[in-house]
């Protein structure tokens, strides 16, 4: 997918459609063209930080968090030039904040949480929750089960807490569903994943709570997301509301983010 129409095209043909990104800016190296580059190649969402420092800024788990460098700042205007979604997912707050401030287009949270509901490092506080929706931003919420909770038994209520959270703060038109978690993994992989974390430095701690082998109560693949939607029904979310939350907010950010 490369625009926001071509979902309800391929809704309309019964397909799937993809959309590229990037969950870490690191691909661009010291070259701002590379963003251009990567756009003729089909990327729309760029990621500008995973867990640690990068060239742009700071991620979420870095020992000390201050915001944009220079570079980052003139890759948000980059982005916006081009036409690439600037997500700051896994961005540290100041780097987060400061995206919103250089960014002349709205700038999407794709799959966060909310720390005053669950504090971890992987979630945004509510004051980024709040600006990110007063730009006319996004904030996706996902379903992993040890970012949200550190209850033994995780639950889809415990997620609709953090859904009702960040409407609260930023508004229902800004806020969705960002997954980040849709399937049970075979053994072998995730003993691998736990392998490959350990040695190349995900950026994440033990106190992180990281387990690849953890699911979610009522949400276990992505062949549940009806659950998602019987829940937030539920819930008491009218069916605008809901459609927004399934989906038509994301578009009309990543529209308005890359047309």
């Amino acid at each position: 997918m490369l625009r926001a129409s071509d979902a309800e095209r391929a809704r309309s043909d019964g397909r799937k459609g993809v959309i590229l990104a990037f969950q870490n800016a690191t691909h661009i190296g010291e070259d701002l063209d590379n963003i251009e580059f990567f756009h003729r190649l089909g990327v729309r969402i760029i990621q500008l930080t995973y867990n640690s420092r990068n060239l742009l800024g700071d991620g979420c788990t870095e020992r000390v968090q201050t915001g944009l460098s220079q570079f980052g700042v003139d890759a948000v205007r980059r982005m916006n030039e081009v036409g690439v979604v600037v997500d700051t997912g896994h961005c540290s707050d100041p780097t987060t904040l400061d995206a919103v401030e250089a960014s002349e287009r709205p700038v999407m949270v794709t799959h966060a949480f909310c720390r005053s509901v669950s504090d971890h490092d992987r979630g945004k506080s509510d004051d980024v929750i709040r600006t990110v929706g007063e730009s006319g931003g996004y904030f996706g919420v996902v379903t992993v089960p040890f970012f949200i909770t550190d209850d033994p038994n995780p639950r889809l209520d415990h997620w609709l807490a953090h859904v009702d959270r960040a409407v609260g703060l930023a508004g229902v038109d800004h806020v969705g569903i960002g997954t980040d978690w849709g399937e049970e993994l075979p053994k072998q992989l995730v003993d691998m994943l736990n392998e490959e974390m350990s040695r190349a430095g995900f950026g994440f701690r033990e106190e992180h709570r990281v387990d690849w082998a953890a699911t979610l109560e009522g949400y276990r693949s992505w062949r549940d997301w009806p659950n998602l939607t019987r829940a937030l029904v539920d819930r008491g979310y009218t069916d605008d509301e809901v459609r927004g939350l399934l989906g038509l907010n994301f578009l009309r950010v990543f529209e308005a983010a890359t047309s």
